[in-house]
């Protein structure tokens, strides 16, 4: 009877920290975890999120069940498996939101490295790969200049965002300022989808950031040009 009374609370225990780990199975990271003659653990990593686990499955062989309470005690749950007189440390902890602050953190942390560019930008990193992009994004735009525009002699200027993500790839594109015209406004945006993928993110920015926003005032006067 006390034995089948250990399997439950075990069980109890581990199911919902199992529930948030499991994302980690299908992870190509991989870490050694290496015990030397003392039992002292090793962790060989390519990544900290790597070593983090490893040292997590380390502490989870030597101490399971100190470690899977320390996991209840932190997201307020003990009074479920170890009765009501914990429910005061239950709700301390949800007071706290100790837990709701760390997923809110790690999402953060995880979130896409932005940066924010416009005619202006000076620094030569950035003003490179813009300029190549804007003149990408004219040549294409010439080519596919709105005919109906020209005919109906259609003009304006429309402001877009356009967040490029590291790989060239288009993330999104936002009109910031229209101009009055849907025939442009429609234009300007199918133009840069036509000039994508563009060029992939050299090493400097992509350490750095995920994703470019760009920000550019486009003139349709029977060509396209862009504010220099």
């Amino acid at each position: 009877m006390k034995k089948a009374l250990l399997v439950i609370i075990a069980v109890s225990l581990v199911i919902p920290f199992a529930a948030r780990s499991a994302a980690k199975s299908a992870s190509n990271d991989s870490a050694t975890l290496y015990r030397d003659e003392y039992g002292i653990p090793h962790v060989f990593a390519a990544t900290l999120e790597s070593a983090a686990f490893a040292i997590g499955y380390a502490q989870a062989e030597d101490r399971l069940e100190e470690l899977l309470k320390n996991y209840r005690r932190a997201n307020g749950t003990m009074a479920e498996v170890f009765g009501p007189e914990n429910y005061r440390n239950d709700l301390i902890q949800r007071m706290w939101r100790h837990a709701e602050i760390s997923r809110e953190r790690q999402e953060y942390q995880q979130r896409p490295r932005r940066k924010f560019l416009n005619a202006r930008t000076q620094e030569y990193k950035y003003a490179a790969y813009m300029d190549a992009w804007r003149n990408k994004v004219e040549y294409v735009g010439n080519l596919n200049y709105p005919e109906e525009a020209k005919r109906r002699s259609v003009r304006g200027n429309v402001m877009l965002d356009v967040a490029i993500k590291e790989d060239g790839s288009v993330e999104g594109v936002s009109i910031l300022r229209s101009s009055g015209h849907k025939l442009i406004d429609d234009a300007a945006v199918r133009i840069v989808h036509l000039a994508a993928p563009f060029a992939a993110f050299p090493s400097d920015i992509r350490a750095e950031h995920d994703v470019l926003h760009i920000t550019r005032t486009w003139k349709f006067n029977d060509s396209l040009t862009s504010e220099r």
